[in-house]
């Protein structure tokens, strides 16, 4: 098992169109963010284990947000692709197609007042 924390929760569905609607260069500067941001923890993760994993994995992402307001997981399948470009990116993953990933869930979300933030399981 491969834990990933991200100190910050990604945008979104509501707030990824409401970015394509001011202008594509607001998304695409938010989804290079994230990527890069993702792909930095994802090539640290490859170099402690020594290289790409090599079979196909599960992922969880478990996102732990500042207030219990109630969300729609929906929502928030939408920000898998930042999450999983990112993994690629850092070359933890070689590519994030279907050999590759077995599943993606979007795990029931926490509440962490002073510490919010995703969490991505990688599960061998």
């Amino acid at each position: 098992m491969i834990k990933i924390i991200i100190n910050d929760i990604p945008p979104n569905l509501s707030q990824i169109i409401a970015m394509c609607k001011r202008g594509w260069y607001i998304y695409y500067h938010e989804k290079q963010d994230w990527t890069e941001q993702v792909g930095y923890l994802a090539l640290s993760e490859k170099n402690k284990r020594g290289g790409t994993i090599k079979k196909p994995v599960k992922i969880v992402v478990k996102f732990y947000f500042k207030t219990k307001r109630r969300r729609d997981p929906d929502n928030y399948n939408a920000c898998a692709k930042f999450l999983l470009d990112g993994l690629v990116e850092g070359g933890l993953l070689k590519d994030d197609s279907f050999d590759e990933i077995e599943s993606v869930k979007v795990a029931r979300p926490e509440h962490d007042k002073e510490h919010p933030r995703t969490e991505l399981v990688i599960l061998e």
